[in-house]
């Protein structure tokens, strides 16, 4: 199956869920992840959802990041560049809504992207070996490729991994775990 055709596949599949459903399936991804991961005083850079889009809502795993006191980072894109922009997401980050509906963070200081731990990644569909699919722009792929090797890449994902392998191109980087509702997945 192509890339578009995995994407209209699965972006169906999420569409069909329902918001309670969504939302219970986001507090299974983050019990998993909170319980897998040593979170503690890391820098965590997290994509803020596309409600639309009905994706994971992170904005629910915030609160309990800065309980454990980790640095949370998040982004701005340049949709004419195809690149992301980030910045430390505090207790009083105000958030706007851009022309796709990614909430963005406002009146938030810049940060490198050398020094982050922990990268959660959005993305549509992924296999066994940790090939991710996600809306096609490569915002992500761009910005994998220029963090530090010691950097961990976790996809966050609604449903369990595709059982075929999944089409990849070159410039595409892969996962190092995925987290489902029901497990933790690992690459490495």
């Amino acid at each position: 199956m192509s890339k578009n055709n995995l994407r209209v596949k699965y972006q169906n599949k999420r569409n069909l869920l329902s918001e309670n459903e969504n939302n219970k399936l986001t507090e299974l991804i983050i019990e998993q992840f909170t319980s897998h991961f040593e979170l503690e005083n890391k820098k965590i850079h997290l994509f803020l959802p596309i409600k639309k889009k009905g994706e994971i809502n992170t904005f629910k795993l915030i609160e309990r990041l800065f309980a454990i006191n980790s640095t949370i980072v998040s982004s701005k894109s340049n949709f004419i560049k195809h690149t992301l922009t980030h910045f430390i997401i505090t207790k009083d980050t105000k958030y706007s809504y851009n022309t796709f509906g990614i909430p963005e963070p406002e009146n938030s200081i810049e940060t490198s992207i050398k020094d982050i731990d922990i990268i959660l990644i959005p993305l549509l569909v992924f296999d066994y070996i940790g090939n991710r699919i996600g809306y096609g722009k490569g915002f992500y792929d761009r910005f994998l490729s220029e963090v530090s090797d010691s950097c961990i890449k976790i996809g966050l994902s609604h449903f369990e991994a595709n059982e075929e392998l999944l089409p990849i191109d070159k410039h595409d980087i892969g996962l190092d775990f995925c987290v489902s509702p029901m497990r933790v997945y690992s690459f490495t």
